[in-house]
């Protein structure tokens, strides 16, 4: 693959990724704002399918994240055989300054392991435990919210963790993924905002 390749698949699967956060998020949020009235037995299938969806389109995303750093550092490695050595140090040092605004995140660990783990195995949200509250603010509108949380059981039992995305895990006790992916997307939305303009002249 030549580095030319390596750039348009880049750009590509960025494009990719943008598009399954949006479409994850879309059926997350369907999910969130759900009317309670599903949840009796009978629609209970419907809300099944919808988390089965919802599992999905995050192990889509996850894959997608995961060809993006591998598009990403093949590049890297292409420009180190065609750029003079000052050049190219000058670029990765400014590169790893905008990387470790995604590093420096409290969850980096965890969810870096997580597109690794889980992009190869559907998430078990079926054994999530789902949170339902109820917005009171206004008295004539009654306002439901779901969310699905990852317990610490359930993600241990399902992948193999290292220390660090371990620990964070037993310290959270359990996790919603949701919003750690889209900190995850606006941190590399901003990543790539840099990369793609500061590439150098070959």
């Amino acid at each position: 693959m030549t580095i030319d390749d390596n750039l348009f698949n880049i750009k590509l699967t960025l494009e990719n990724l943008r598009e399954k956060y949006n479409n994850l998020i879309i059926i997350y949020e369907k999910f969130e704002h759900l009317d309670p009235s599903n949840w009796v037995e009978k629609a209970r299938p419907k809300v099944r399918k919808m988390i089965d969806d919802i599992s999905i389109k995050i192990q889509d995303y996850l894959t997608c994240c995961y060809s993006l750093y591998q598009y990403t550092k093949s590049f890297r490695d292409h420009l180190k055989k065609v750029l003079e050595k000052e050049e190219y140090e000058k670029f990765t040092n400014e590169y790893d300054n905008e990387k470790n605004k995604i590093i420096s995140m409290e969850w980096h660990d965890f969810f870096d392991e997580f597109i690794t783990c889980a992009r190869h195995r559907t998430l078990p949200c079926r054994e999530a435990r789902i949170n339902i509250s109820i917005n009171l603010s206004d008295p004539e509108i009654l306002e439901f919210n779901q969310e699905i949380f990852f317990t610490e059981k359930v993600l241990l039992q399902s992948f193999k963790w290292k220390a660090k995305a371990k620990n964070y895990i037993k310290n959270k006790k359990e996790i919603n993924i949701k919003p750690i992916i889209t900190q995850y997307q606006q941190k590399i939305e901003k990543f790539y905002e840099w990369f793609l303009p500061n590439i150098p002249q070959m």
